[in-house]
Order: C-alpha cells, then sequence, then structure tokens
C-alpha cells in the first residue's frame, strides 16, 4: 500500500547493497578530534573577546564624550548596546557545546536556574537581532 518505505525511514544499510553501514562510511555525525575542538573553540574565544572588547569601547567612548551626543552617535550607541548581547549569550553556549560535544543545556542544578537560562540564551539573541533591525528603521 506504501510502497517503498526507506526513502522516508533511512536504515543503517547501505541502499546498494543492503549491507550495514559502518561508522565511518559516510557518517556526518562522526565526533570532533581534539585538533578540531581547540581550534574552533579557540576561533569563537577570539569572536567572543574581540565582539565584547569592541563594543563595550564604543558604548564608553561615546558615554563618556559630551562631543559625540549626536543623533548619529546616539544610534551607535543603541546598536552597540544591542550587539553585545550576541556575544554574552550566543558564544559561550556554542563553546561549551563544542567542548562538551553535546547540545544539551548544562545546568541542572538547581532547575529553575537551568530552566531560565535556556529559554533566555536562545530568546535574548533573537531579541537583540530584532532591536538592531527595528533601530535601523528609525
Amino acid at each position: 500500500m506504501f510502497g517503498n518505505n526507506s526513502a522516508v525511514f533511512p536504515t543503517n544499510t547501505s541502499p546498494i547493497t543492503d549491507e550495514p553501514l559502518n561508522s565511518t562510511d559516510g557518517d556526518c555525525f562522526t565526533a570532533d578530534s581534539t585538533a578540531e575542538i581547540v581550534l574552533k573553540s579557540l576561533a569563537y574565544l577570539v569572536i567572543l573577546l574581540v565582539s565584547l572588547v569592541g563594543n563595550v569601547l564604543i558604548i564608553l567612548v561615546v558615554w563618556k564624550n559630551k562631543q559625540l551626543h549626536t543623533s548619529i552617535n546616539y544610534f551607535v550607541f543603541t546598536m552597540a548596546v544591542s550587539d553585545l548581547f550576541t556575544p554574552l549569550t550566543i558564544m559561550p553556549v556554542t563553546i561549551v557545546e563544542i567542548i562538551s560535544g553535546s547540545g544539551a543545556f548544562m545546568v541542572d542544578s538547581p532547575l529553575m536556574l537551568g530552566n531560565i537560562l535556556c529559554k533566555l540564551c536562545y530568546f535574548v539573541p533573537d531579541v537583540s537581532v530584532l532591536v538592531s533591525v527595528e533601530n535601523l528603521n528609525c
């Protein structure tokens, strides 16, 4: 009645020979090597530090210098504030996922803190992008 369901429900057999696939035969979910984990973590850490330092410096310069209190600079200031949430929320979670090899959220105790952080780490970056886009429309 439904025909060949192998296209709908993938199996661990080769479509040509119906032999079991080894874990090295085209498996795209293999674990990264230690060198790949270190390089990815370092790359994300560098991006995290550069974006944090850059946005904080922009905020401090515009806030401290009275001559920079113009409408254009307020625009840059608000963009820097909204862009500051991306490295604070996305990058640490991504680095933990790379190092641990798991996409599971890591805060188990206390449970309420884990639930709050899990929701905030995925909600705040979206709101930050929305604020940046809405800021461009003003």
